[in-house]
């Protein structure tokens, strides 16, 4: 990112001021600097606006603004549990009891709010408020954008326009994408509004509900309308009301408006006459609460709104082909205002949009912003919509029929009625099957520790010791090593051995490793018996379940043969210093709760108690009838990585079965992770990998402190080996050097290092011969073999022409369970083949943990700068002995598959079986790095 970021910002409304406090005041990496240009001469003059609703969203993300928690307590309002009405004040739906502990909504003068926004902007030095001149065009120069006012020249970087429903940006950035204007959308209702100030005296009861009432009014002089009644109390004295009304044209007091009206006492007294004959809403002791008519006779000052918002939202760019036009709020989705969010939707835009900055390509991130922020909008607007539309049924017969089945549900169902309103206000949050509402991103609050997923979950994660809050809520991943013991139903170890549990082991070593795979997923690794014979590798997936009751749990799936299938859900507590997760369901495909009692389910529990730098834990899983089948129990303790130095990671192929390890890798130990990708849809399942296209230019991700390195290129054992798909294989490698270099020579600082991929392949079919990075290619007659060395040779060469350190990984064959050539073997051994042609030739293996260490090893290495490096493992095995241990049947000889038949079956791939590669990893030894899985048997023990 450039040292000093300017921002344009046109309108100084809650959006835009939201957005130039959380650039000025939020954490950042990069300096900003901002001109803020808004229509009114004076920010303080009395807006146009009425009351506004902040819901918990909007409410995190004003938290991180100054004065905000002074202003709330003494500007905010609570509003009570709100609820549908019909014009006899008889409940049509209501919200649950608890509503306003689980969903409190703020209540407030909207000029108060930009009141305080604006006083916090005041004593910065870097921002620039301009009133009283609306903005009407912009222009471009090379990569700046240029705001002319009163003959002074205003030049940003990116220029963000807040300017409300009639966005005059918003139709120059059509105009520069050569797209017709964008206009709003009438509704053909009007908005009449007010904050009524009700006398001292005034009955408390005025503050005890907030309703929407839908109603009819037959008048003589006025004729028939339908109409919606709102009311929502504010701090005392103040109440905030609107009465929404079909536009008619010709009509003395409805007909069509363009602006904003302050009504006359005509108009009044036309509104008093709708509601006069309206009963005052009571409560259940009858006790009135709101006395409609008498409210509008109180109220000194109506406005009138025509309602419009902005359709088809999906369908215009809210950003410029570059990304430095900007739309925002209302310029790019204004809604009806039917669900007291459009103040909220400004404000989450603004949070989302800065948080998309904190990142050296920023205008990447700003690509981002939309894609995230439209689906948002949409669903607001189509929930707003249905309200009106459910709201002013002009049909009698339709009017009756959904009184009668609201009214029907309120009665006989109340607890199905009143879960529901809670489920369609959740879902108009941004609610899911994993959130209560939508989720400020962690970059934005100031604990981001409270963003995460154990922290949703157990809102107490506070007081935990601070190394168990450290390791629950990571950012990234974290990882530990500790001891086991695990018990198990000896008379279900068949079965429990098919579905995957660990074995009997009594204080074994033990690893566990969390990682965030998406904001709402942690992938949970433990390692039973780690590094010994009796290894068993557990893996299951963590996330959050949002019933129906938007009550939210901790879902764990159960690992194993069922991992996907099925999940326990969680309650989690804390007593006597220990964390107790106890299961009190099991869901499907984290879908449905499956309807069975509780004690015909399966149960899992487990409980930590904090220890020196970990804690002490015990499980059990359970099933019905048969009690406890698996008891394990041990201690852990957190291994903290050493601070890593401002570095930035570029990984080319960081979505392959390699990739996605060594990405890991390095966000483990801090760095910035960035992936190239030939797509930007590219699932790479770990949270906090940013991604860039290989194809276009990143020289600006390249600086002195990056390290590049280099993994993609077509997968060898994809396809049979013909020249066509020889061919391809070359050519993805050599395209992507091209690209990379490219780039290197265009950056403006060179990287660090740059890290290429070859393979041990380069060293051709060499016998017995011990191979070190000085040895030369054995070179013989095969295709394969000799199509091996040169694309390997190729490589290398063609890489060392990068103007930087180069370093040729020279990797071996990597074990993983996700592919390489382990599958083979497997394959073979399966059909009880134990030598593939002699079975004396040596396999070049590394297990893929290895793998991702040494290239982290390699990359913080300072006096590794150039040249080749092995990586495989430092005991090079035999084939035959490979089929050995992996043999399912050790008491029968078995076949052996000769060099000719191998190469009928596969073709030229053949010599990647049959060659010989007997390579030591001198450098890396030298240097002091240590393999965890130095043989064969080992690294295959590593893999279960």
């Amino acid at each position: 990112m450039t040292e000093t970021m300017h921002v344009l910002i046109i309108g100084g409304g809650i959006t835009g001021l939201t957005l130039a406090n959380l650039l000025i005041h939020g954490k950042k990496q990069f300096k900003v600097q901002i001109t803020l240009f808004e229509t009114r001469p004076e920010h303080h003059q009395d807006s146009l606006g009425g009351g506004i609703g902040l819901w918990p969203p909007s409410q995190a993300v004003l938290q991180t603004i100054p004065g905000y928690v002074h202003f709330i307590e003494h500007y905010g309002f609570i509003m009570p549990s709100p609820s549908y009405r019909d014009s006899q004040g008889r409940y049509l739906a209501k919200a649950p009891r608890d509503f306003s502990s689980r969903f409190p909504i703020q209540c407030l003068h909207r000029q108060d709010l930009v009141n305080t926004l604006l006083d916090a902007l005041k004593n910065s030095a870097d921002i620039q408020i301009i009133n009283g001149q609306k903005i009407r065009y912009y222009e471009r120069q090379g990569d700046k954008i240029v705001i002319e006012h009163n003959g002074i020249h205003y030049v940003g970087d990116v220029l963000i326009g807040c300017d409300g429903i009639h966005s005059q940006i918003r139709n120059c950035l059509m105009a520069e994408l050569q797209l017709p204007p964008v206009y709003p959308t009438a509704l053909s209702y009007t908005y009449f509004r007010a904050n009524t100030q009700l006398p001292q005296d005034s009955s408390p009861n005025w503050w005890s509900s907030s309703f929407e009432l839908w109603g009819k009014s037959e008048s003589e002089l006025y004729g028939h309308h339908i109409l919606r009644f709102g009311y929502v109390p504010l701090r005392p004295p103040g109440v905030f009301w609107f009465i929404a009304i079909e536009t008619q044209q010709a009509h003395p007091y409805l007909s069509p408006i363009n602006t904003v009206q302050l009504v006359d006492e005509k108009t009044k007294q036309f509104l008093l006459n709708l509601v006069q004959a309206w009963q005052p809403i009571r409560n259940e002791e009858q006790a009135v609460l709101v006395d409609i008519a008498q409210l509008l006779k109180l109220t000194k000052h109506i406005l009138r709104t025509d309602i419009e918002k902005m359709a088809g939202i999906e369908r215009f760019p809210w950003t410029s082909k570059d990304n430095r036009i900007v739309l925002m709020g209302d310029a790019a989705h204004a809604t009806a205002p039917n669900l007291a969010q459009g103040a909220g939707l400004c404000i989450e835009d603004a949070a989302c949009f800065v948080s998309k900055l904190d990142r050296v390509d920023y205008l990447q991130g700003i690509n981002d912003y939309a894609k995230e922020r439209k689906p948002r909008a949409l669903t607001v607007q189509k929930l707003a919509d249905s309200i009106a539309t459910l709201g002013q049924i002009k049909n009698p017969l339709v009017r009756a029929l959904r009184d009668f089945l609201m009214q029907g549900a309120t009665l006989l169902a109340p607890n199905l009625q009143q879960r529901i309103f809670e489920y369609v206000v959740s879902k108009s949050l941004g609610g899911s099957r994993k959130a209560i509402y939508w989720q400020i991103p962690p970059n934005i609050v100031r604990d981001a520790a409270s963003t995460t997923l154990f922290a949703r979950v157990f809102a107490n994660y506070v007081w935990l010791e601070d190394h168990i809050k450290q390791f629950k809520t990571a950012k990234i991943a974290m990882d530990g090593i500790g001891e086991v013991s695990v018990k198990r139903a000896k008379f279900l170890s068949p079965l429990l051995k098919i579905l995957g549990l660990p074995p009997e082991m009594e204080s074994q070593p033990f690893y566990a490793e969390v990682m965030n795979v998406a904001p709402d997923i942690q992938c949970w690794r433990r390692v039973f018996g780690y590094q010994t014979p009796q290894q068993k590798t557990y893996t299951t997936t963590h996330s959050l379940y949002c019933d129906f009751n938007r009550q939210i749990y901790l879902s764990e799936s159960v690992g194993g043969l069922f991992d996907k299938l099925f999940q326990f859900i969680y309650t989690i507590s804390q007593e006597n210093n220990r964390l107790n997760n106890q299961s009190c369901g099991l869901v499907f495909y984290n879908l449905f709760k499956i309807p069975l009692p509780q004690f015909l389910l399966p149960k899992s529990s487990w409980e930590e108690k904090p220890c020196e730098k970990g804690w002490l834990f015990e499980g059990k899983i359970s099933l019905p009838l048969l009690g406890t089948i698996v008891h394990y129990y041990g201690r852990f303790t957190i291994n903290y990585p050493l601070p890593a130095p401002p570095k930035r990671i570029i990984v080319a192929g960081g979505s392959g079965m390699i990739g996605r390890t060594v990405c890991l890798a390095f966000l483990k130990k801090g760095y910035e992770v960035y992936c190239l990708s030939r797509f930007l849809t590219t699932k790479i399942n770990i949270e906090g990998i940013r991604l860039r296209l290989i194809d276009e230019d990143w020289s600006d991700l390249i600086d002195k402190n990056t390290i590049i390195i280099n993994l993609s290129g077509e997968n060898p054992g994809a396809k049979r080996w013909s020249s066509s798909f020889k061919l391809k294989i070359a050519e993805s490698r050599y395209a992507i050097i091209h690209r990379i270099i490219e780039n290197i020579a265009r950056a403006k600082h060179k990287p660090l290092k740059y890290l290429q991929a070859s393979a041990a392949g380069y060293y051709g079919d060499a016998g017995a011969q011990l191979l070190s990075e000085e040895s030369r290619p054995v070179v013989n007659e095969e295709k394969g073999s000799l199509f091996r060395i040169k694309v390997c040779e190729e490589i290398e060469q063609r890489a060392s022409q990068a103007p930087c350190d180069v370093i040729n990984l020279r990797i071996g064959h990597v074990l993983s369970q996700q592919g390489g050539l382990l599958p083979y073997f497997k394959l073979a051994s399966f059909f009880l083949i134990t030598k593939l042609g002699s079975g004396k030739q040596y396999i070049p293996f590394v297990h893929s943990d290895d793998l991702s260490q040494a290239i982290t090893f390699i990359a913080d290495s300072k006096t590794l700068r150039n040249g080749a490096v092995n990586i495989t493992a430092p005991l090079p095995c035999q084939s035959a002995e490979l089929l050995s241990e992996l043999a399912w049947c050790k008491l029968i000889s078995g076949f052996s598959l000769p060099k000719s038949l191998l190469k009928l079956l596969i073709g030229d791939a053949y010599v990647v079986l049959t060659d010989s590669e007997r390579v030591e990893p001198t450098r890396l030894l030298a240097q002091g790095f240590n393999f965890n899985y130095k043989t064969i048997k080992e690294a295959l023990n590593g893999l279960n």
